[in-house]
């Protein structure tokens, strides 16, 4: 995954004035922030469906035993299928979020405040 051109600048300050080391920490703060704003449209996009009573076409059942009582069970194994998603993003979320803040403690102890603005500007969304 290539990374966006709007981050090279900052990316490649960083490894001219404080090192490789710190440079991949830095991309790693990017990837791990990127992919919490991911798991959060999941979960945004999963709780709608949840409200809505629609689900998705890979949780959509077809049950062995065609009769009312069989689509029936697997109507309710998708929910539950659903609910569990929405459990796994909710669980990814605080595990990104914990790792997010750990690298981004790492990283102010070893960039200068400028730097670290600058990093933040360009690898948070506003809402985050």
């Amino acid at each position: 995954m290539s990374s966006p051109d709007y981050n090279y600048s900052i990316f490649k300050h960083i490894q001219t004035t404080n090192g490789v080391d710190v440079m991949k920490l830095a991309r790693e703060y990017e990837r791990k922030t990127v992919a919490l704003v991911r798991y959060r449209h999941h979960l945004t996009f999963n709780h709608l469906l949840k409200s809505s009573d629609i689900l998705p076409p890979s949780l959509i059942f077809t049950p062995p035993i065609w009769t009312k009582a069989g689509y029936k069970i697997a109507g309710k194994t998708g929910i539950k299928y659903l609910r569990l998603r929405i459990t796994q993003c909710h669980h990814s979320i605080t595990h990104l979020s914990t790792k997010c803040q750990d690298l981004k403690e790492q990283l102010h102890n070893e960039l200068c405040p400028e730097h670290m603005c600058a990093l933040q500007d360009a690898v948070e969304p506003e809402n985050i």
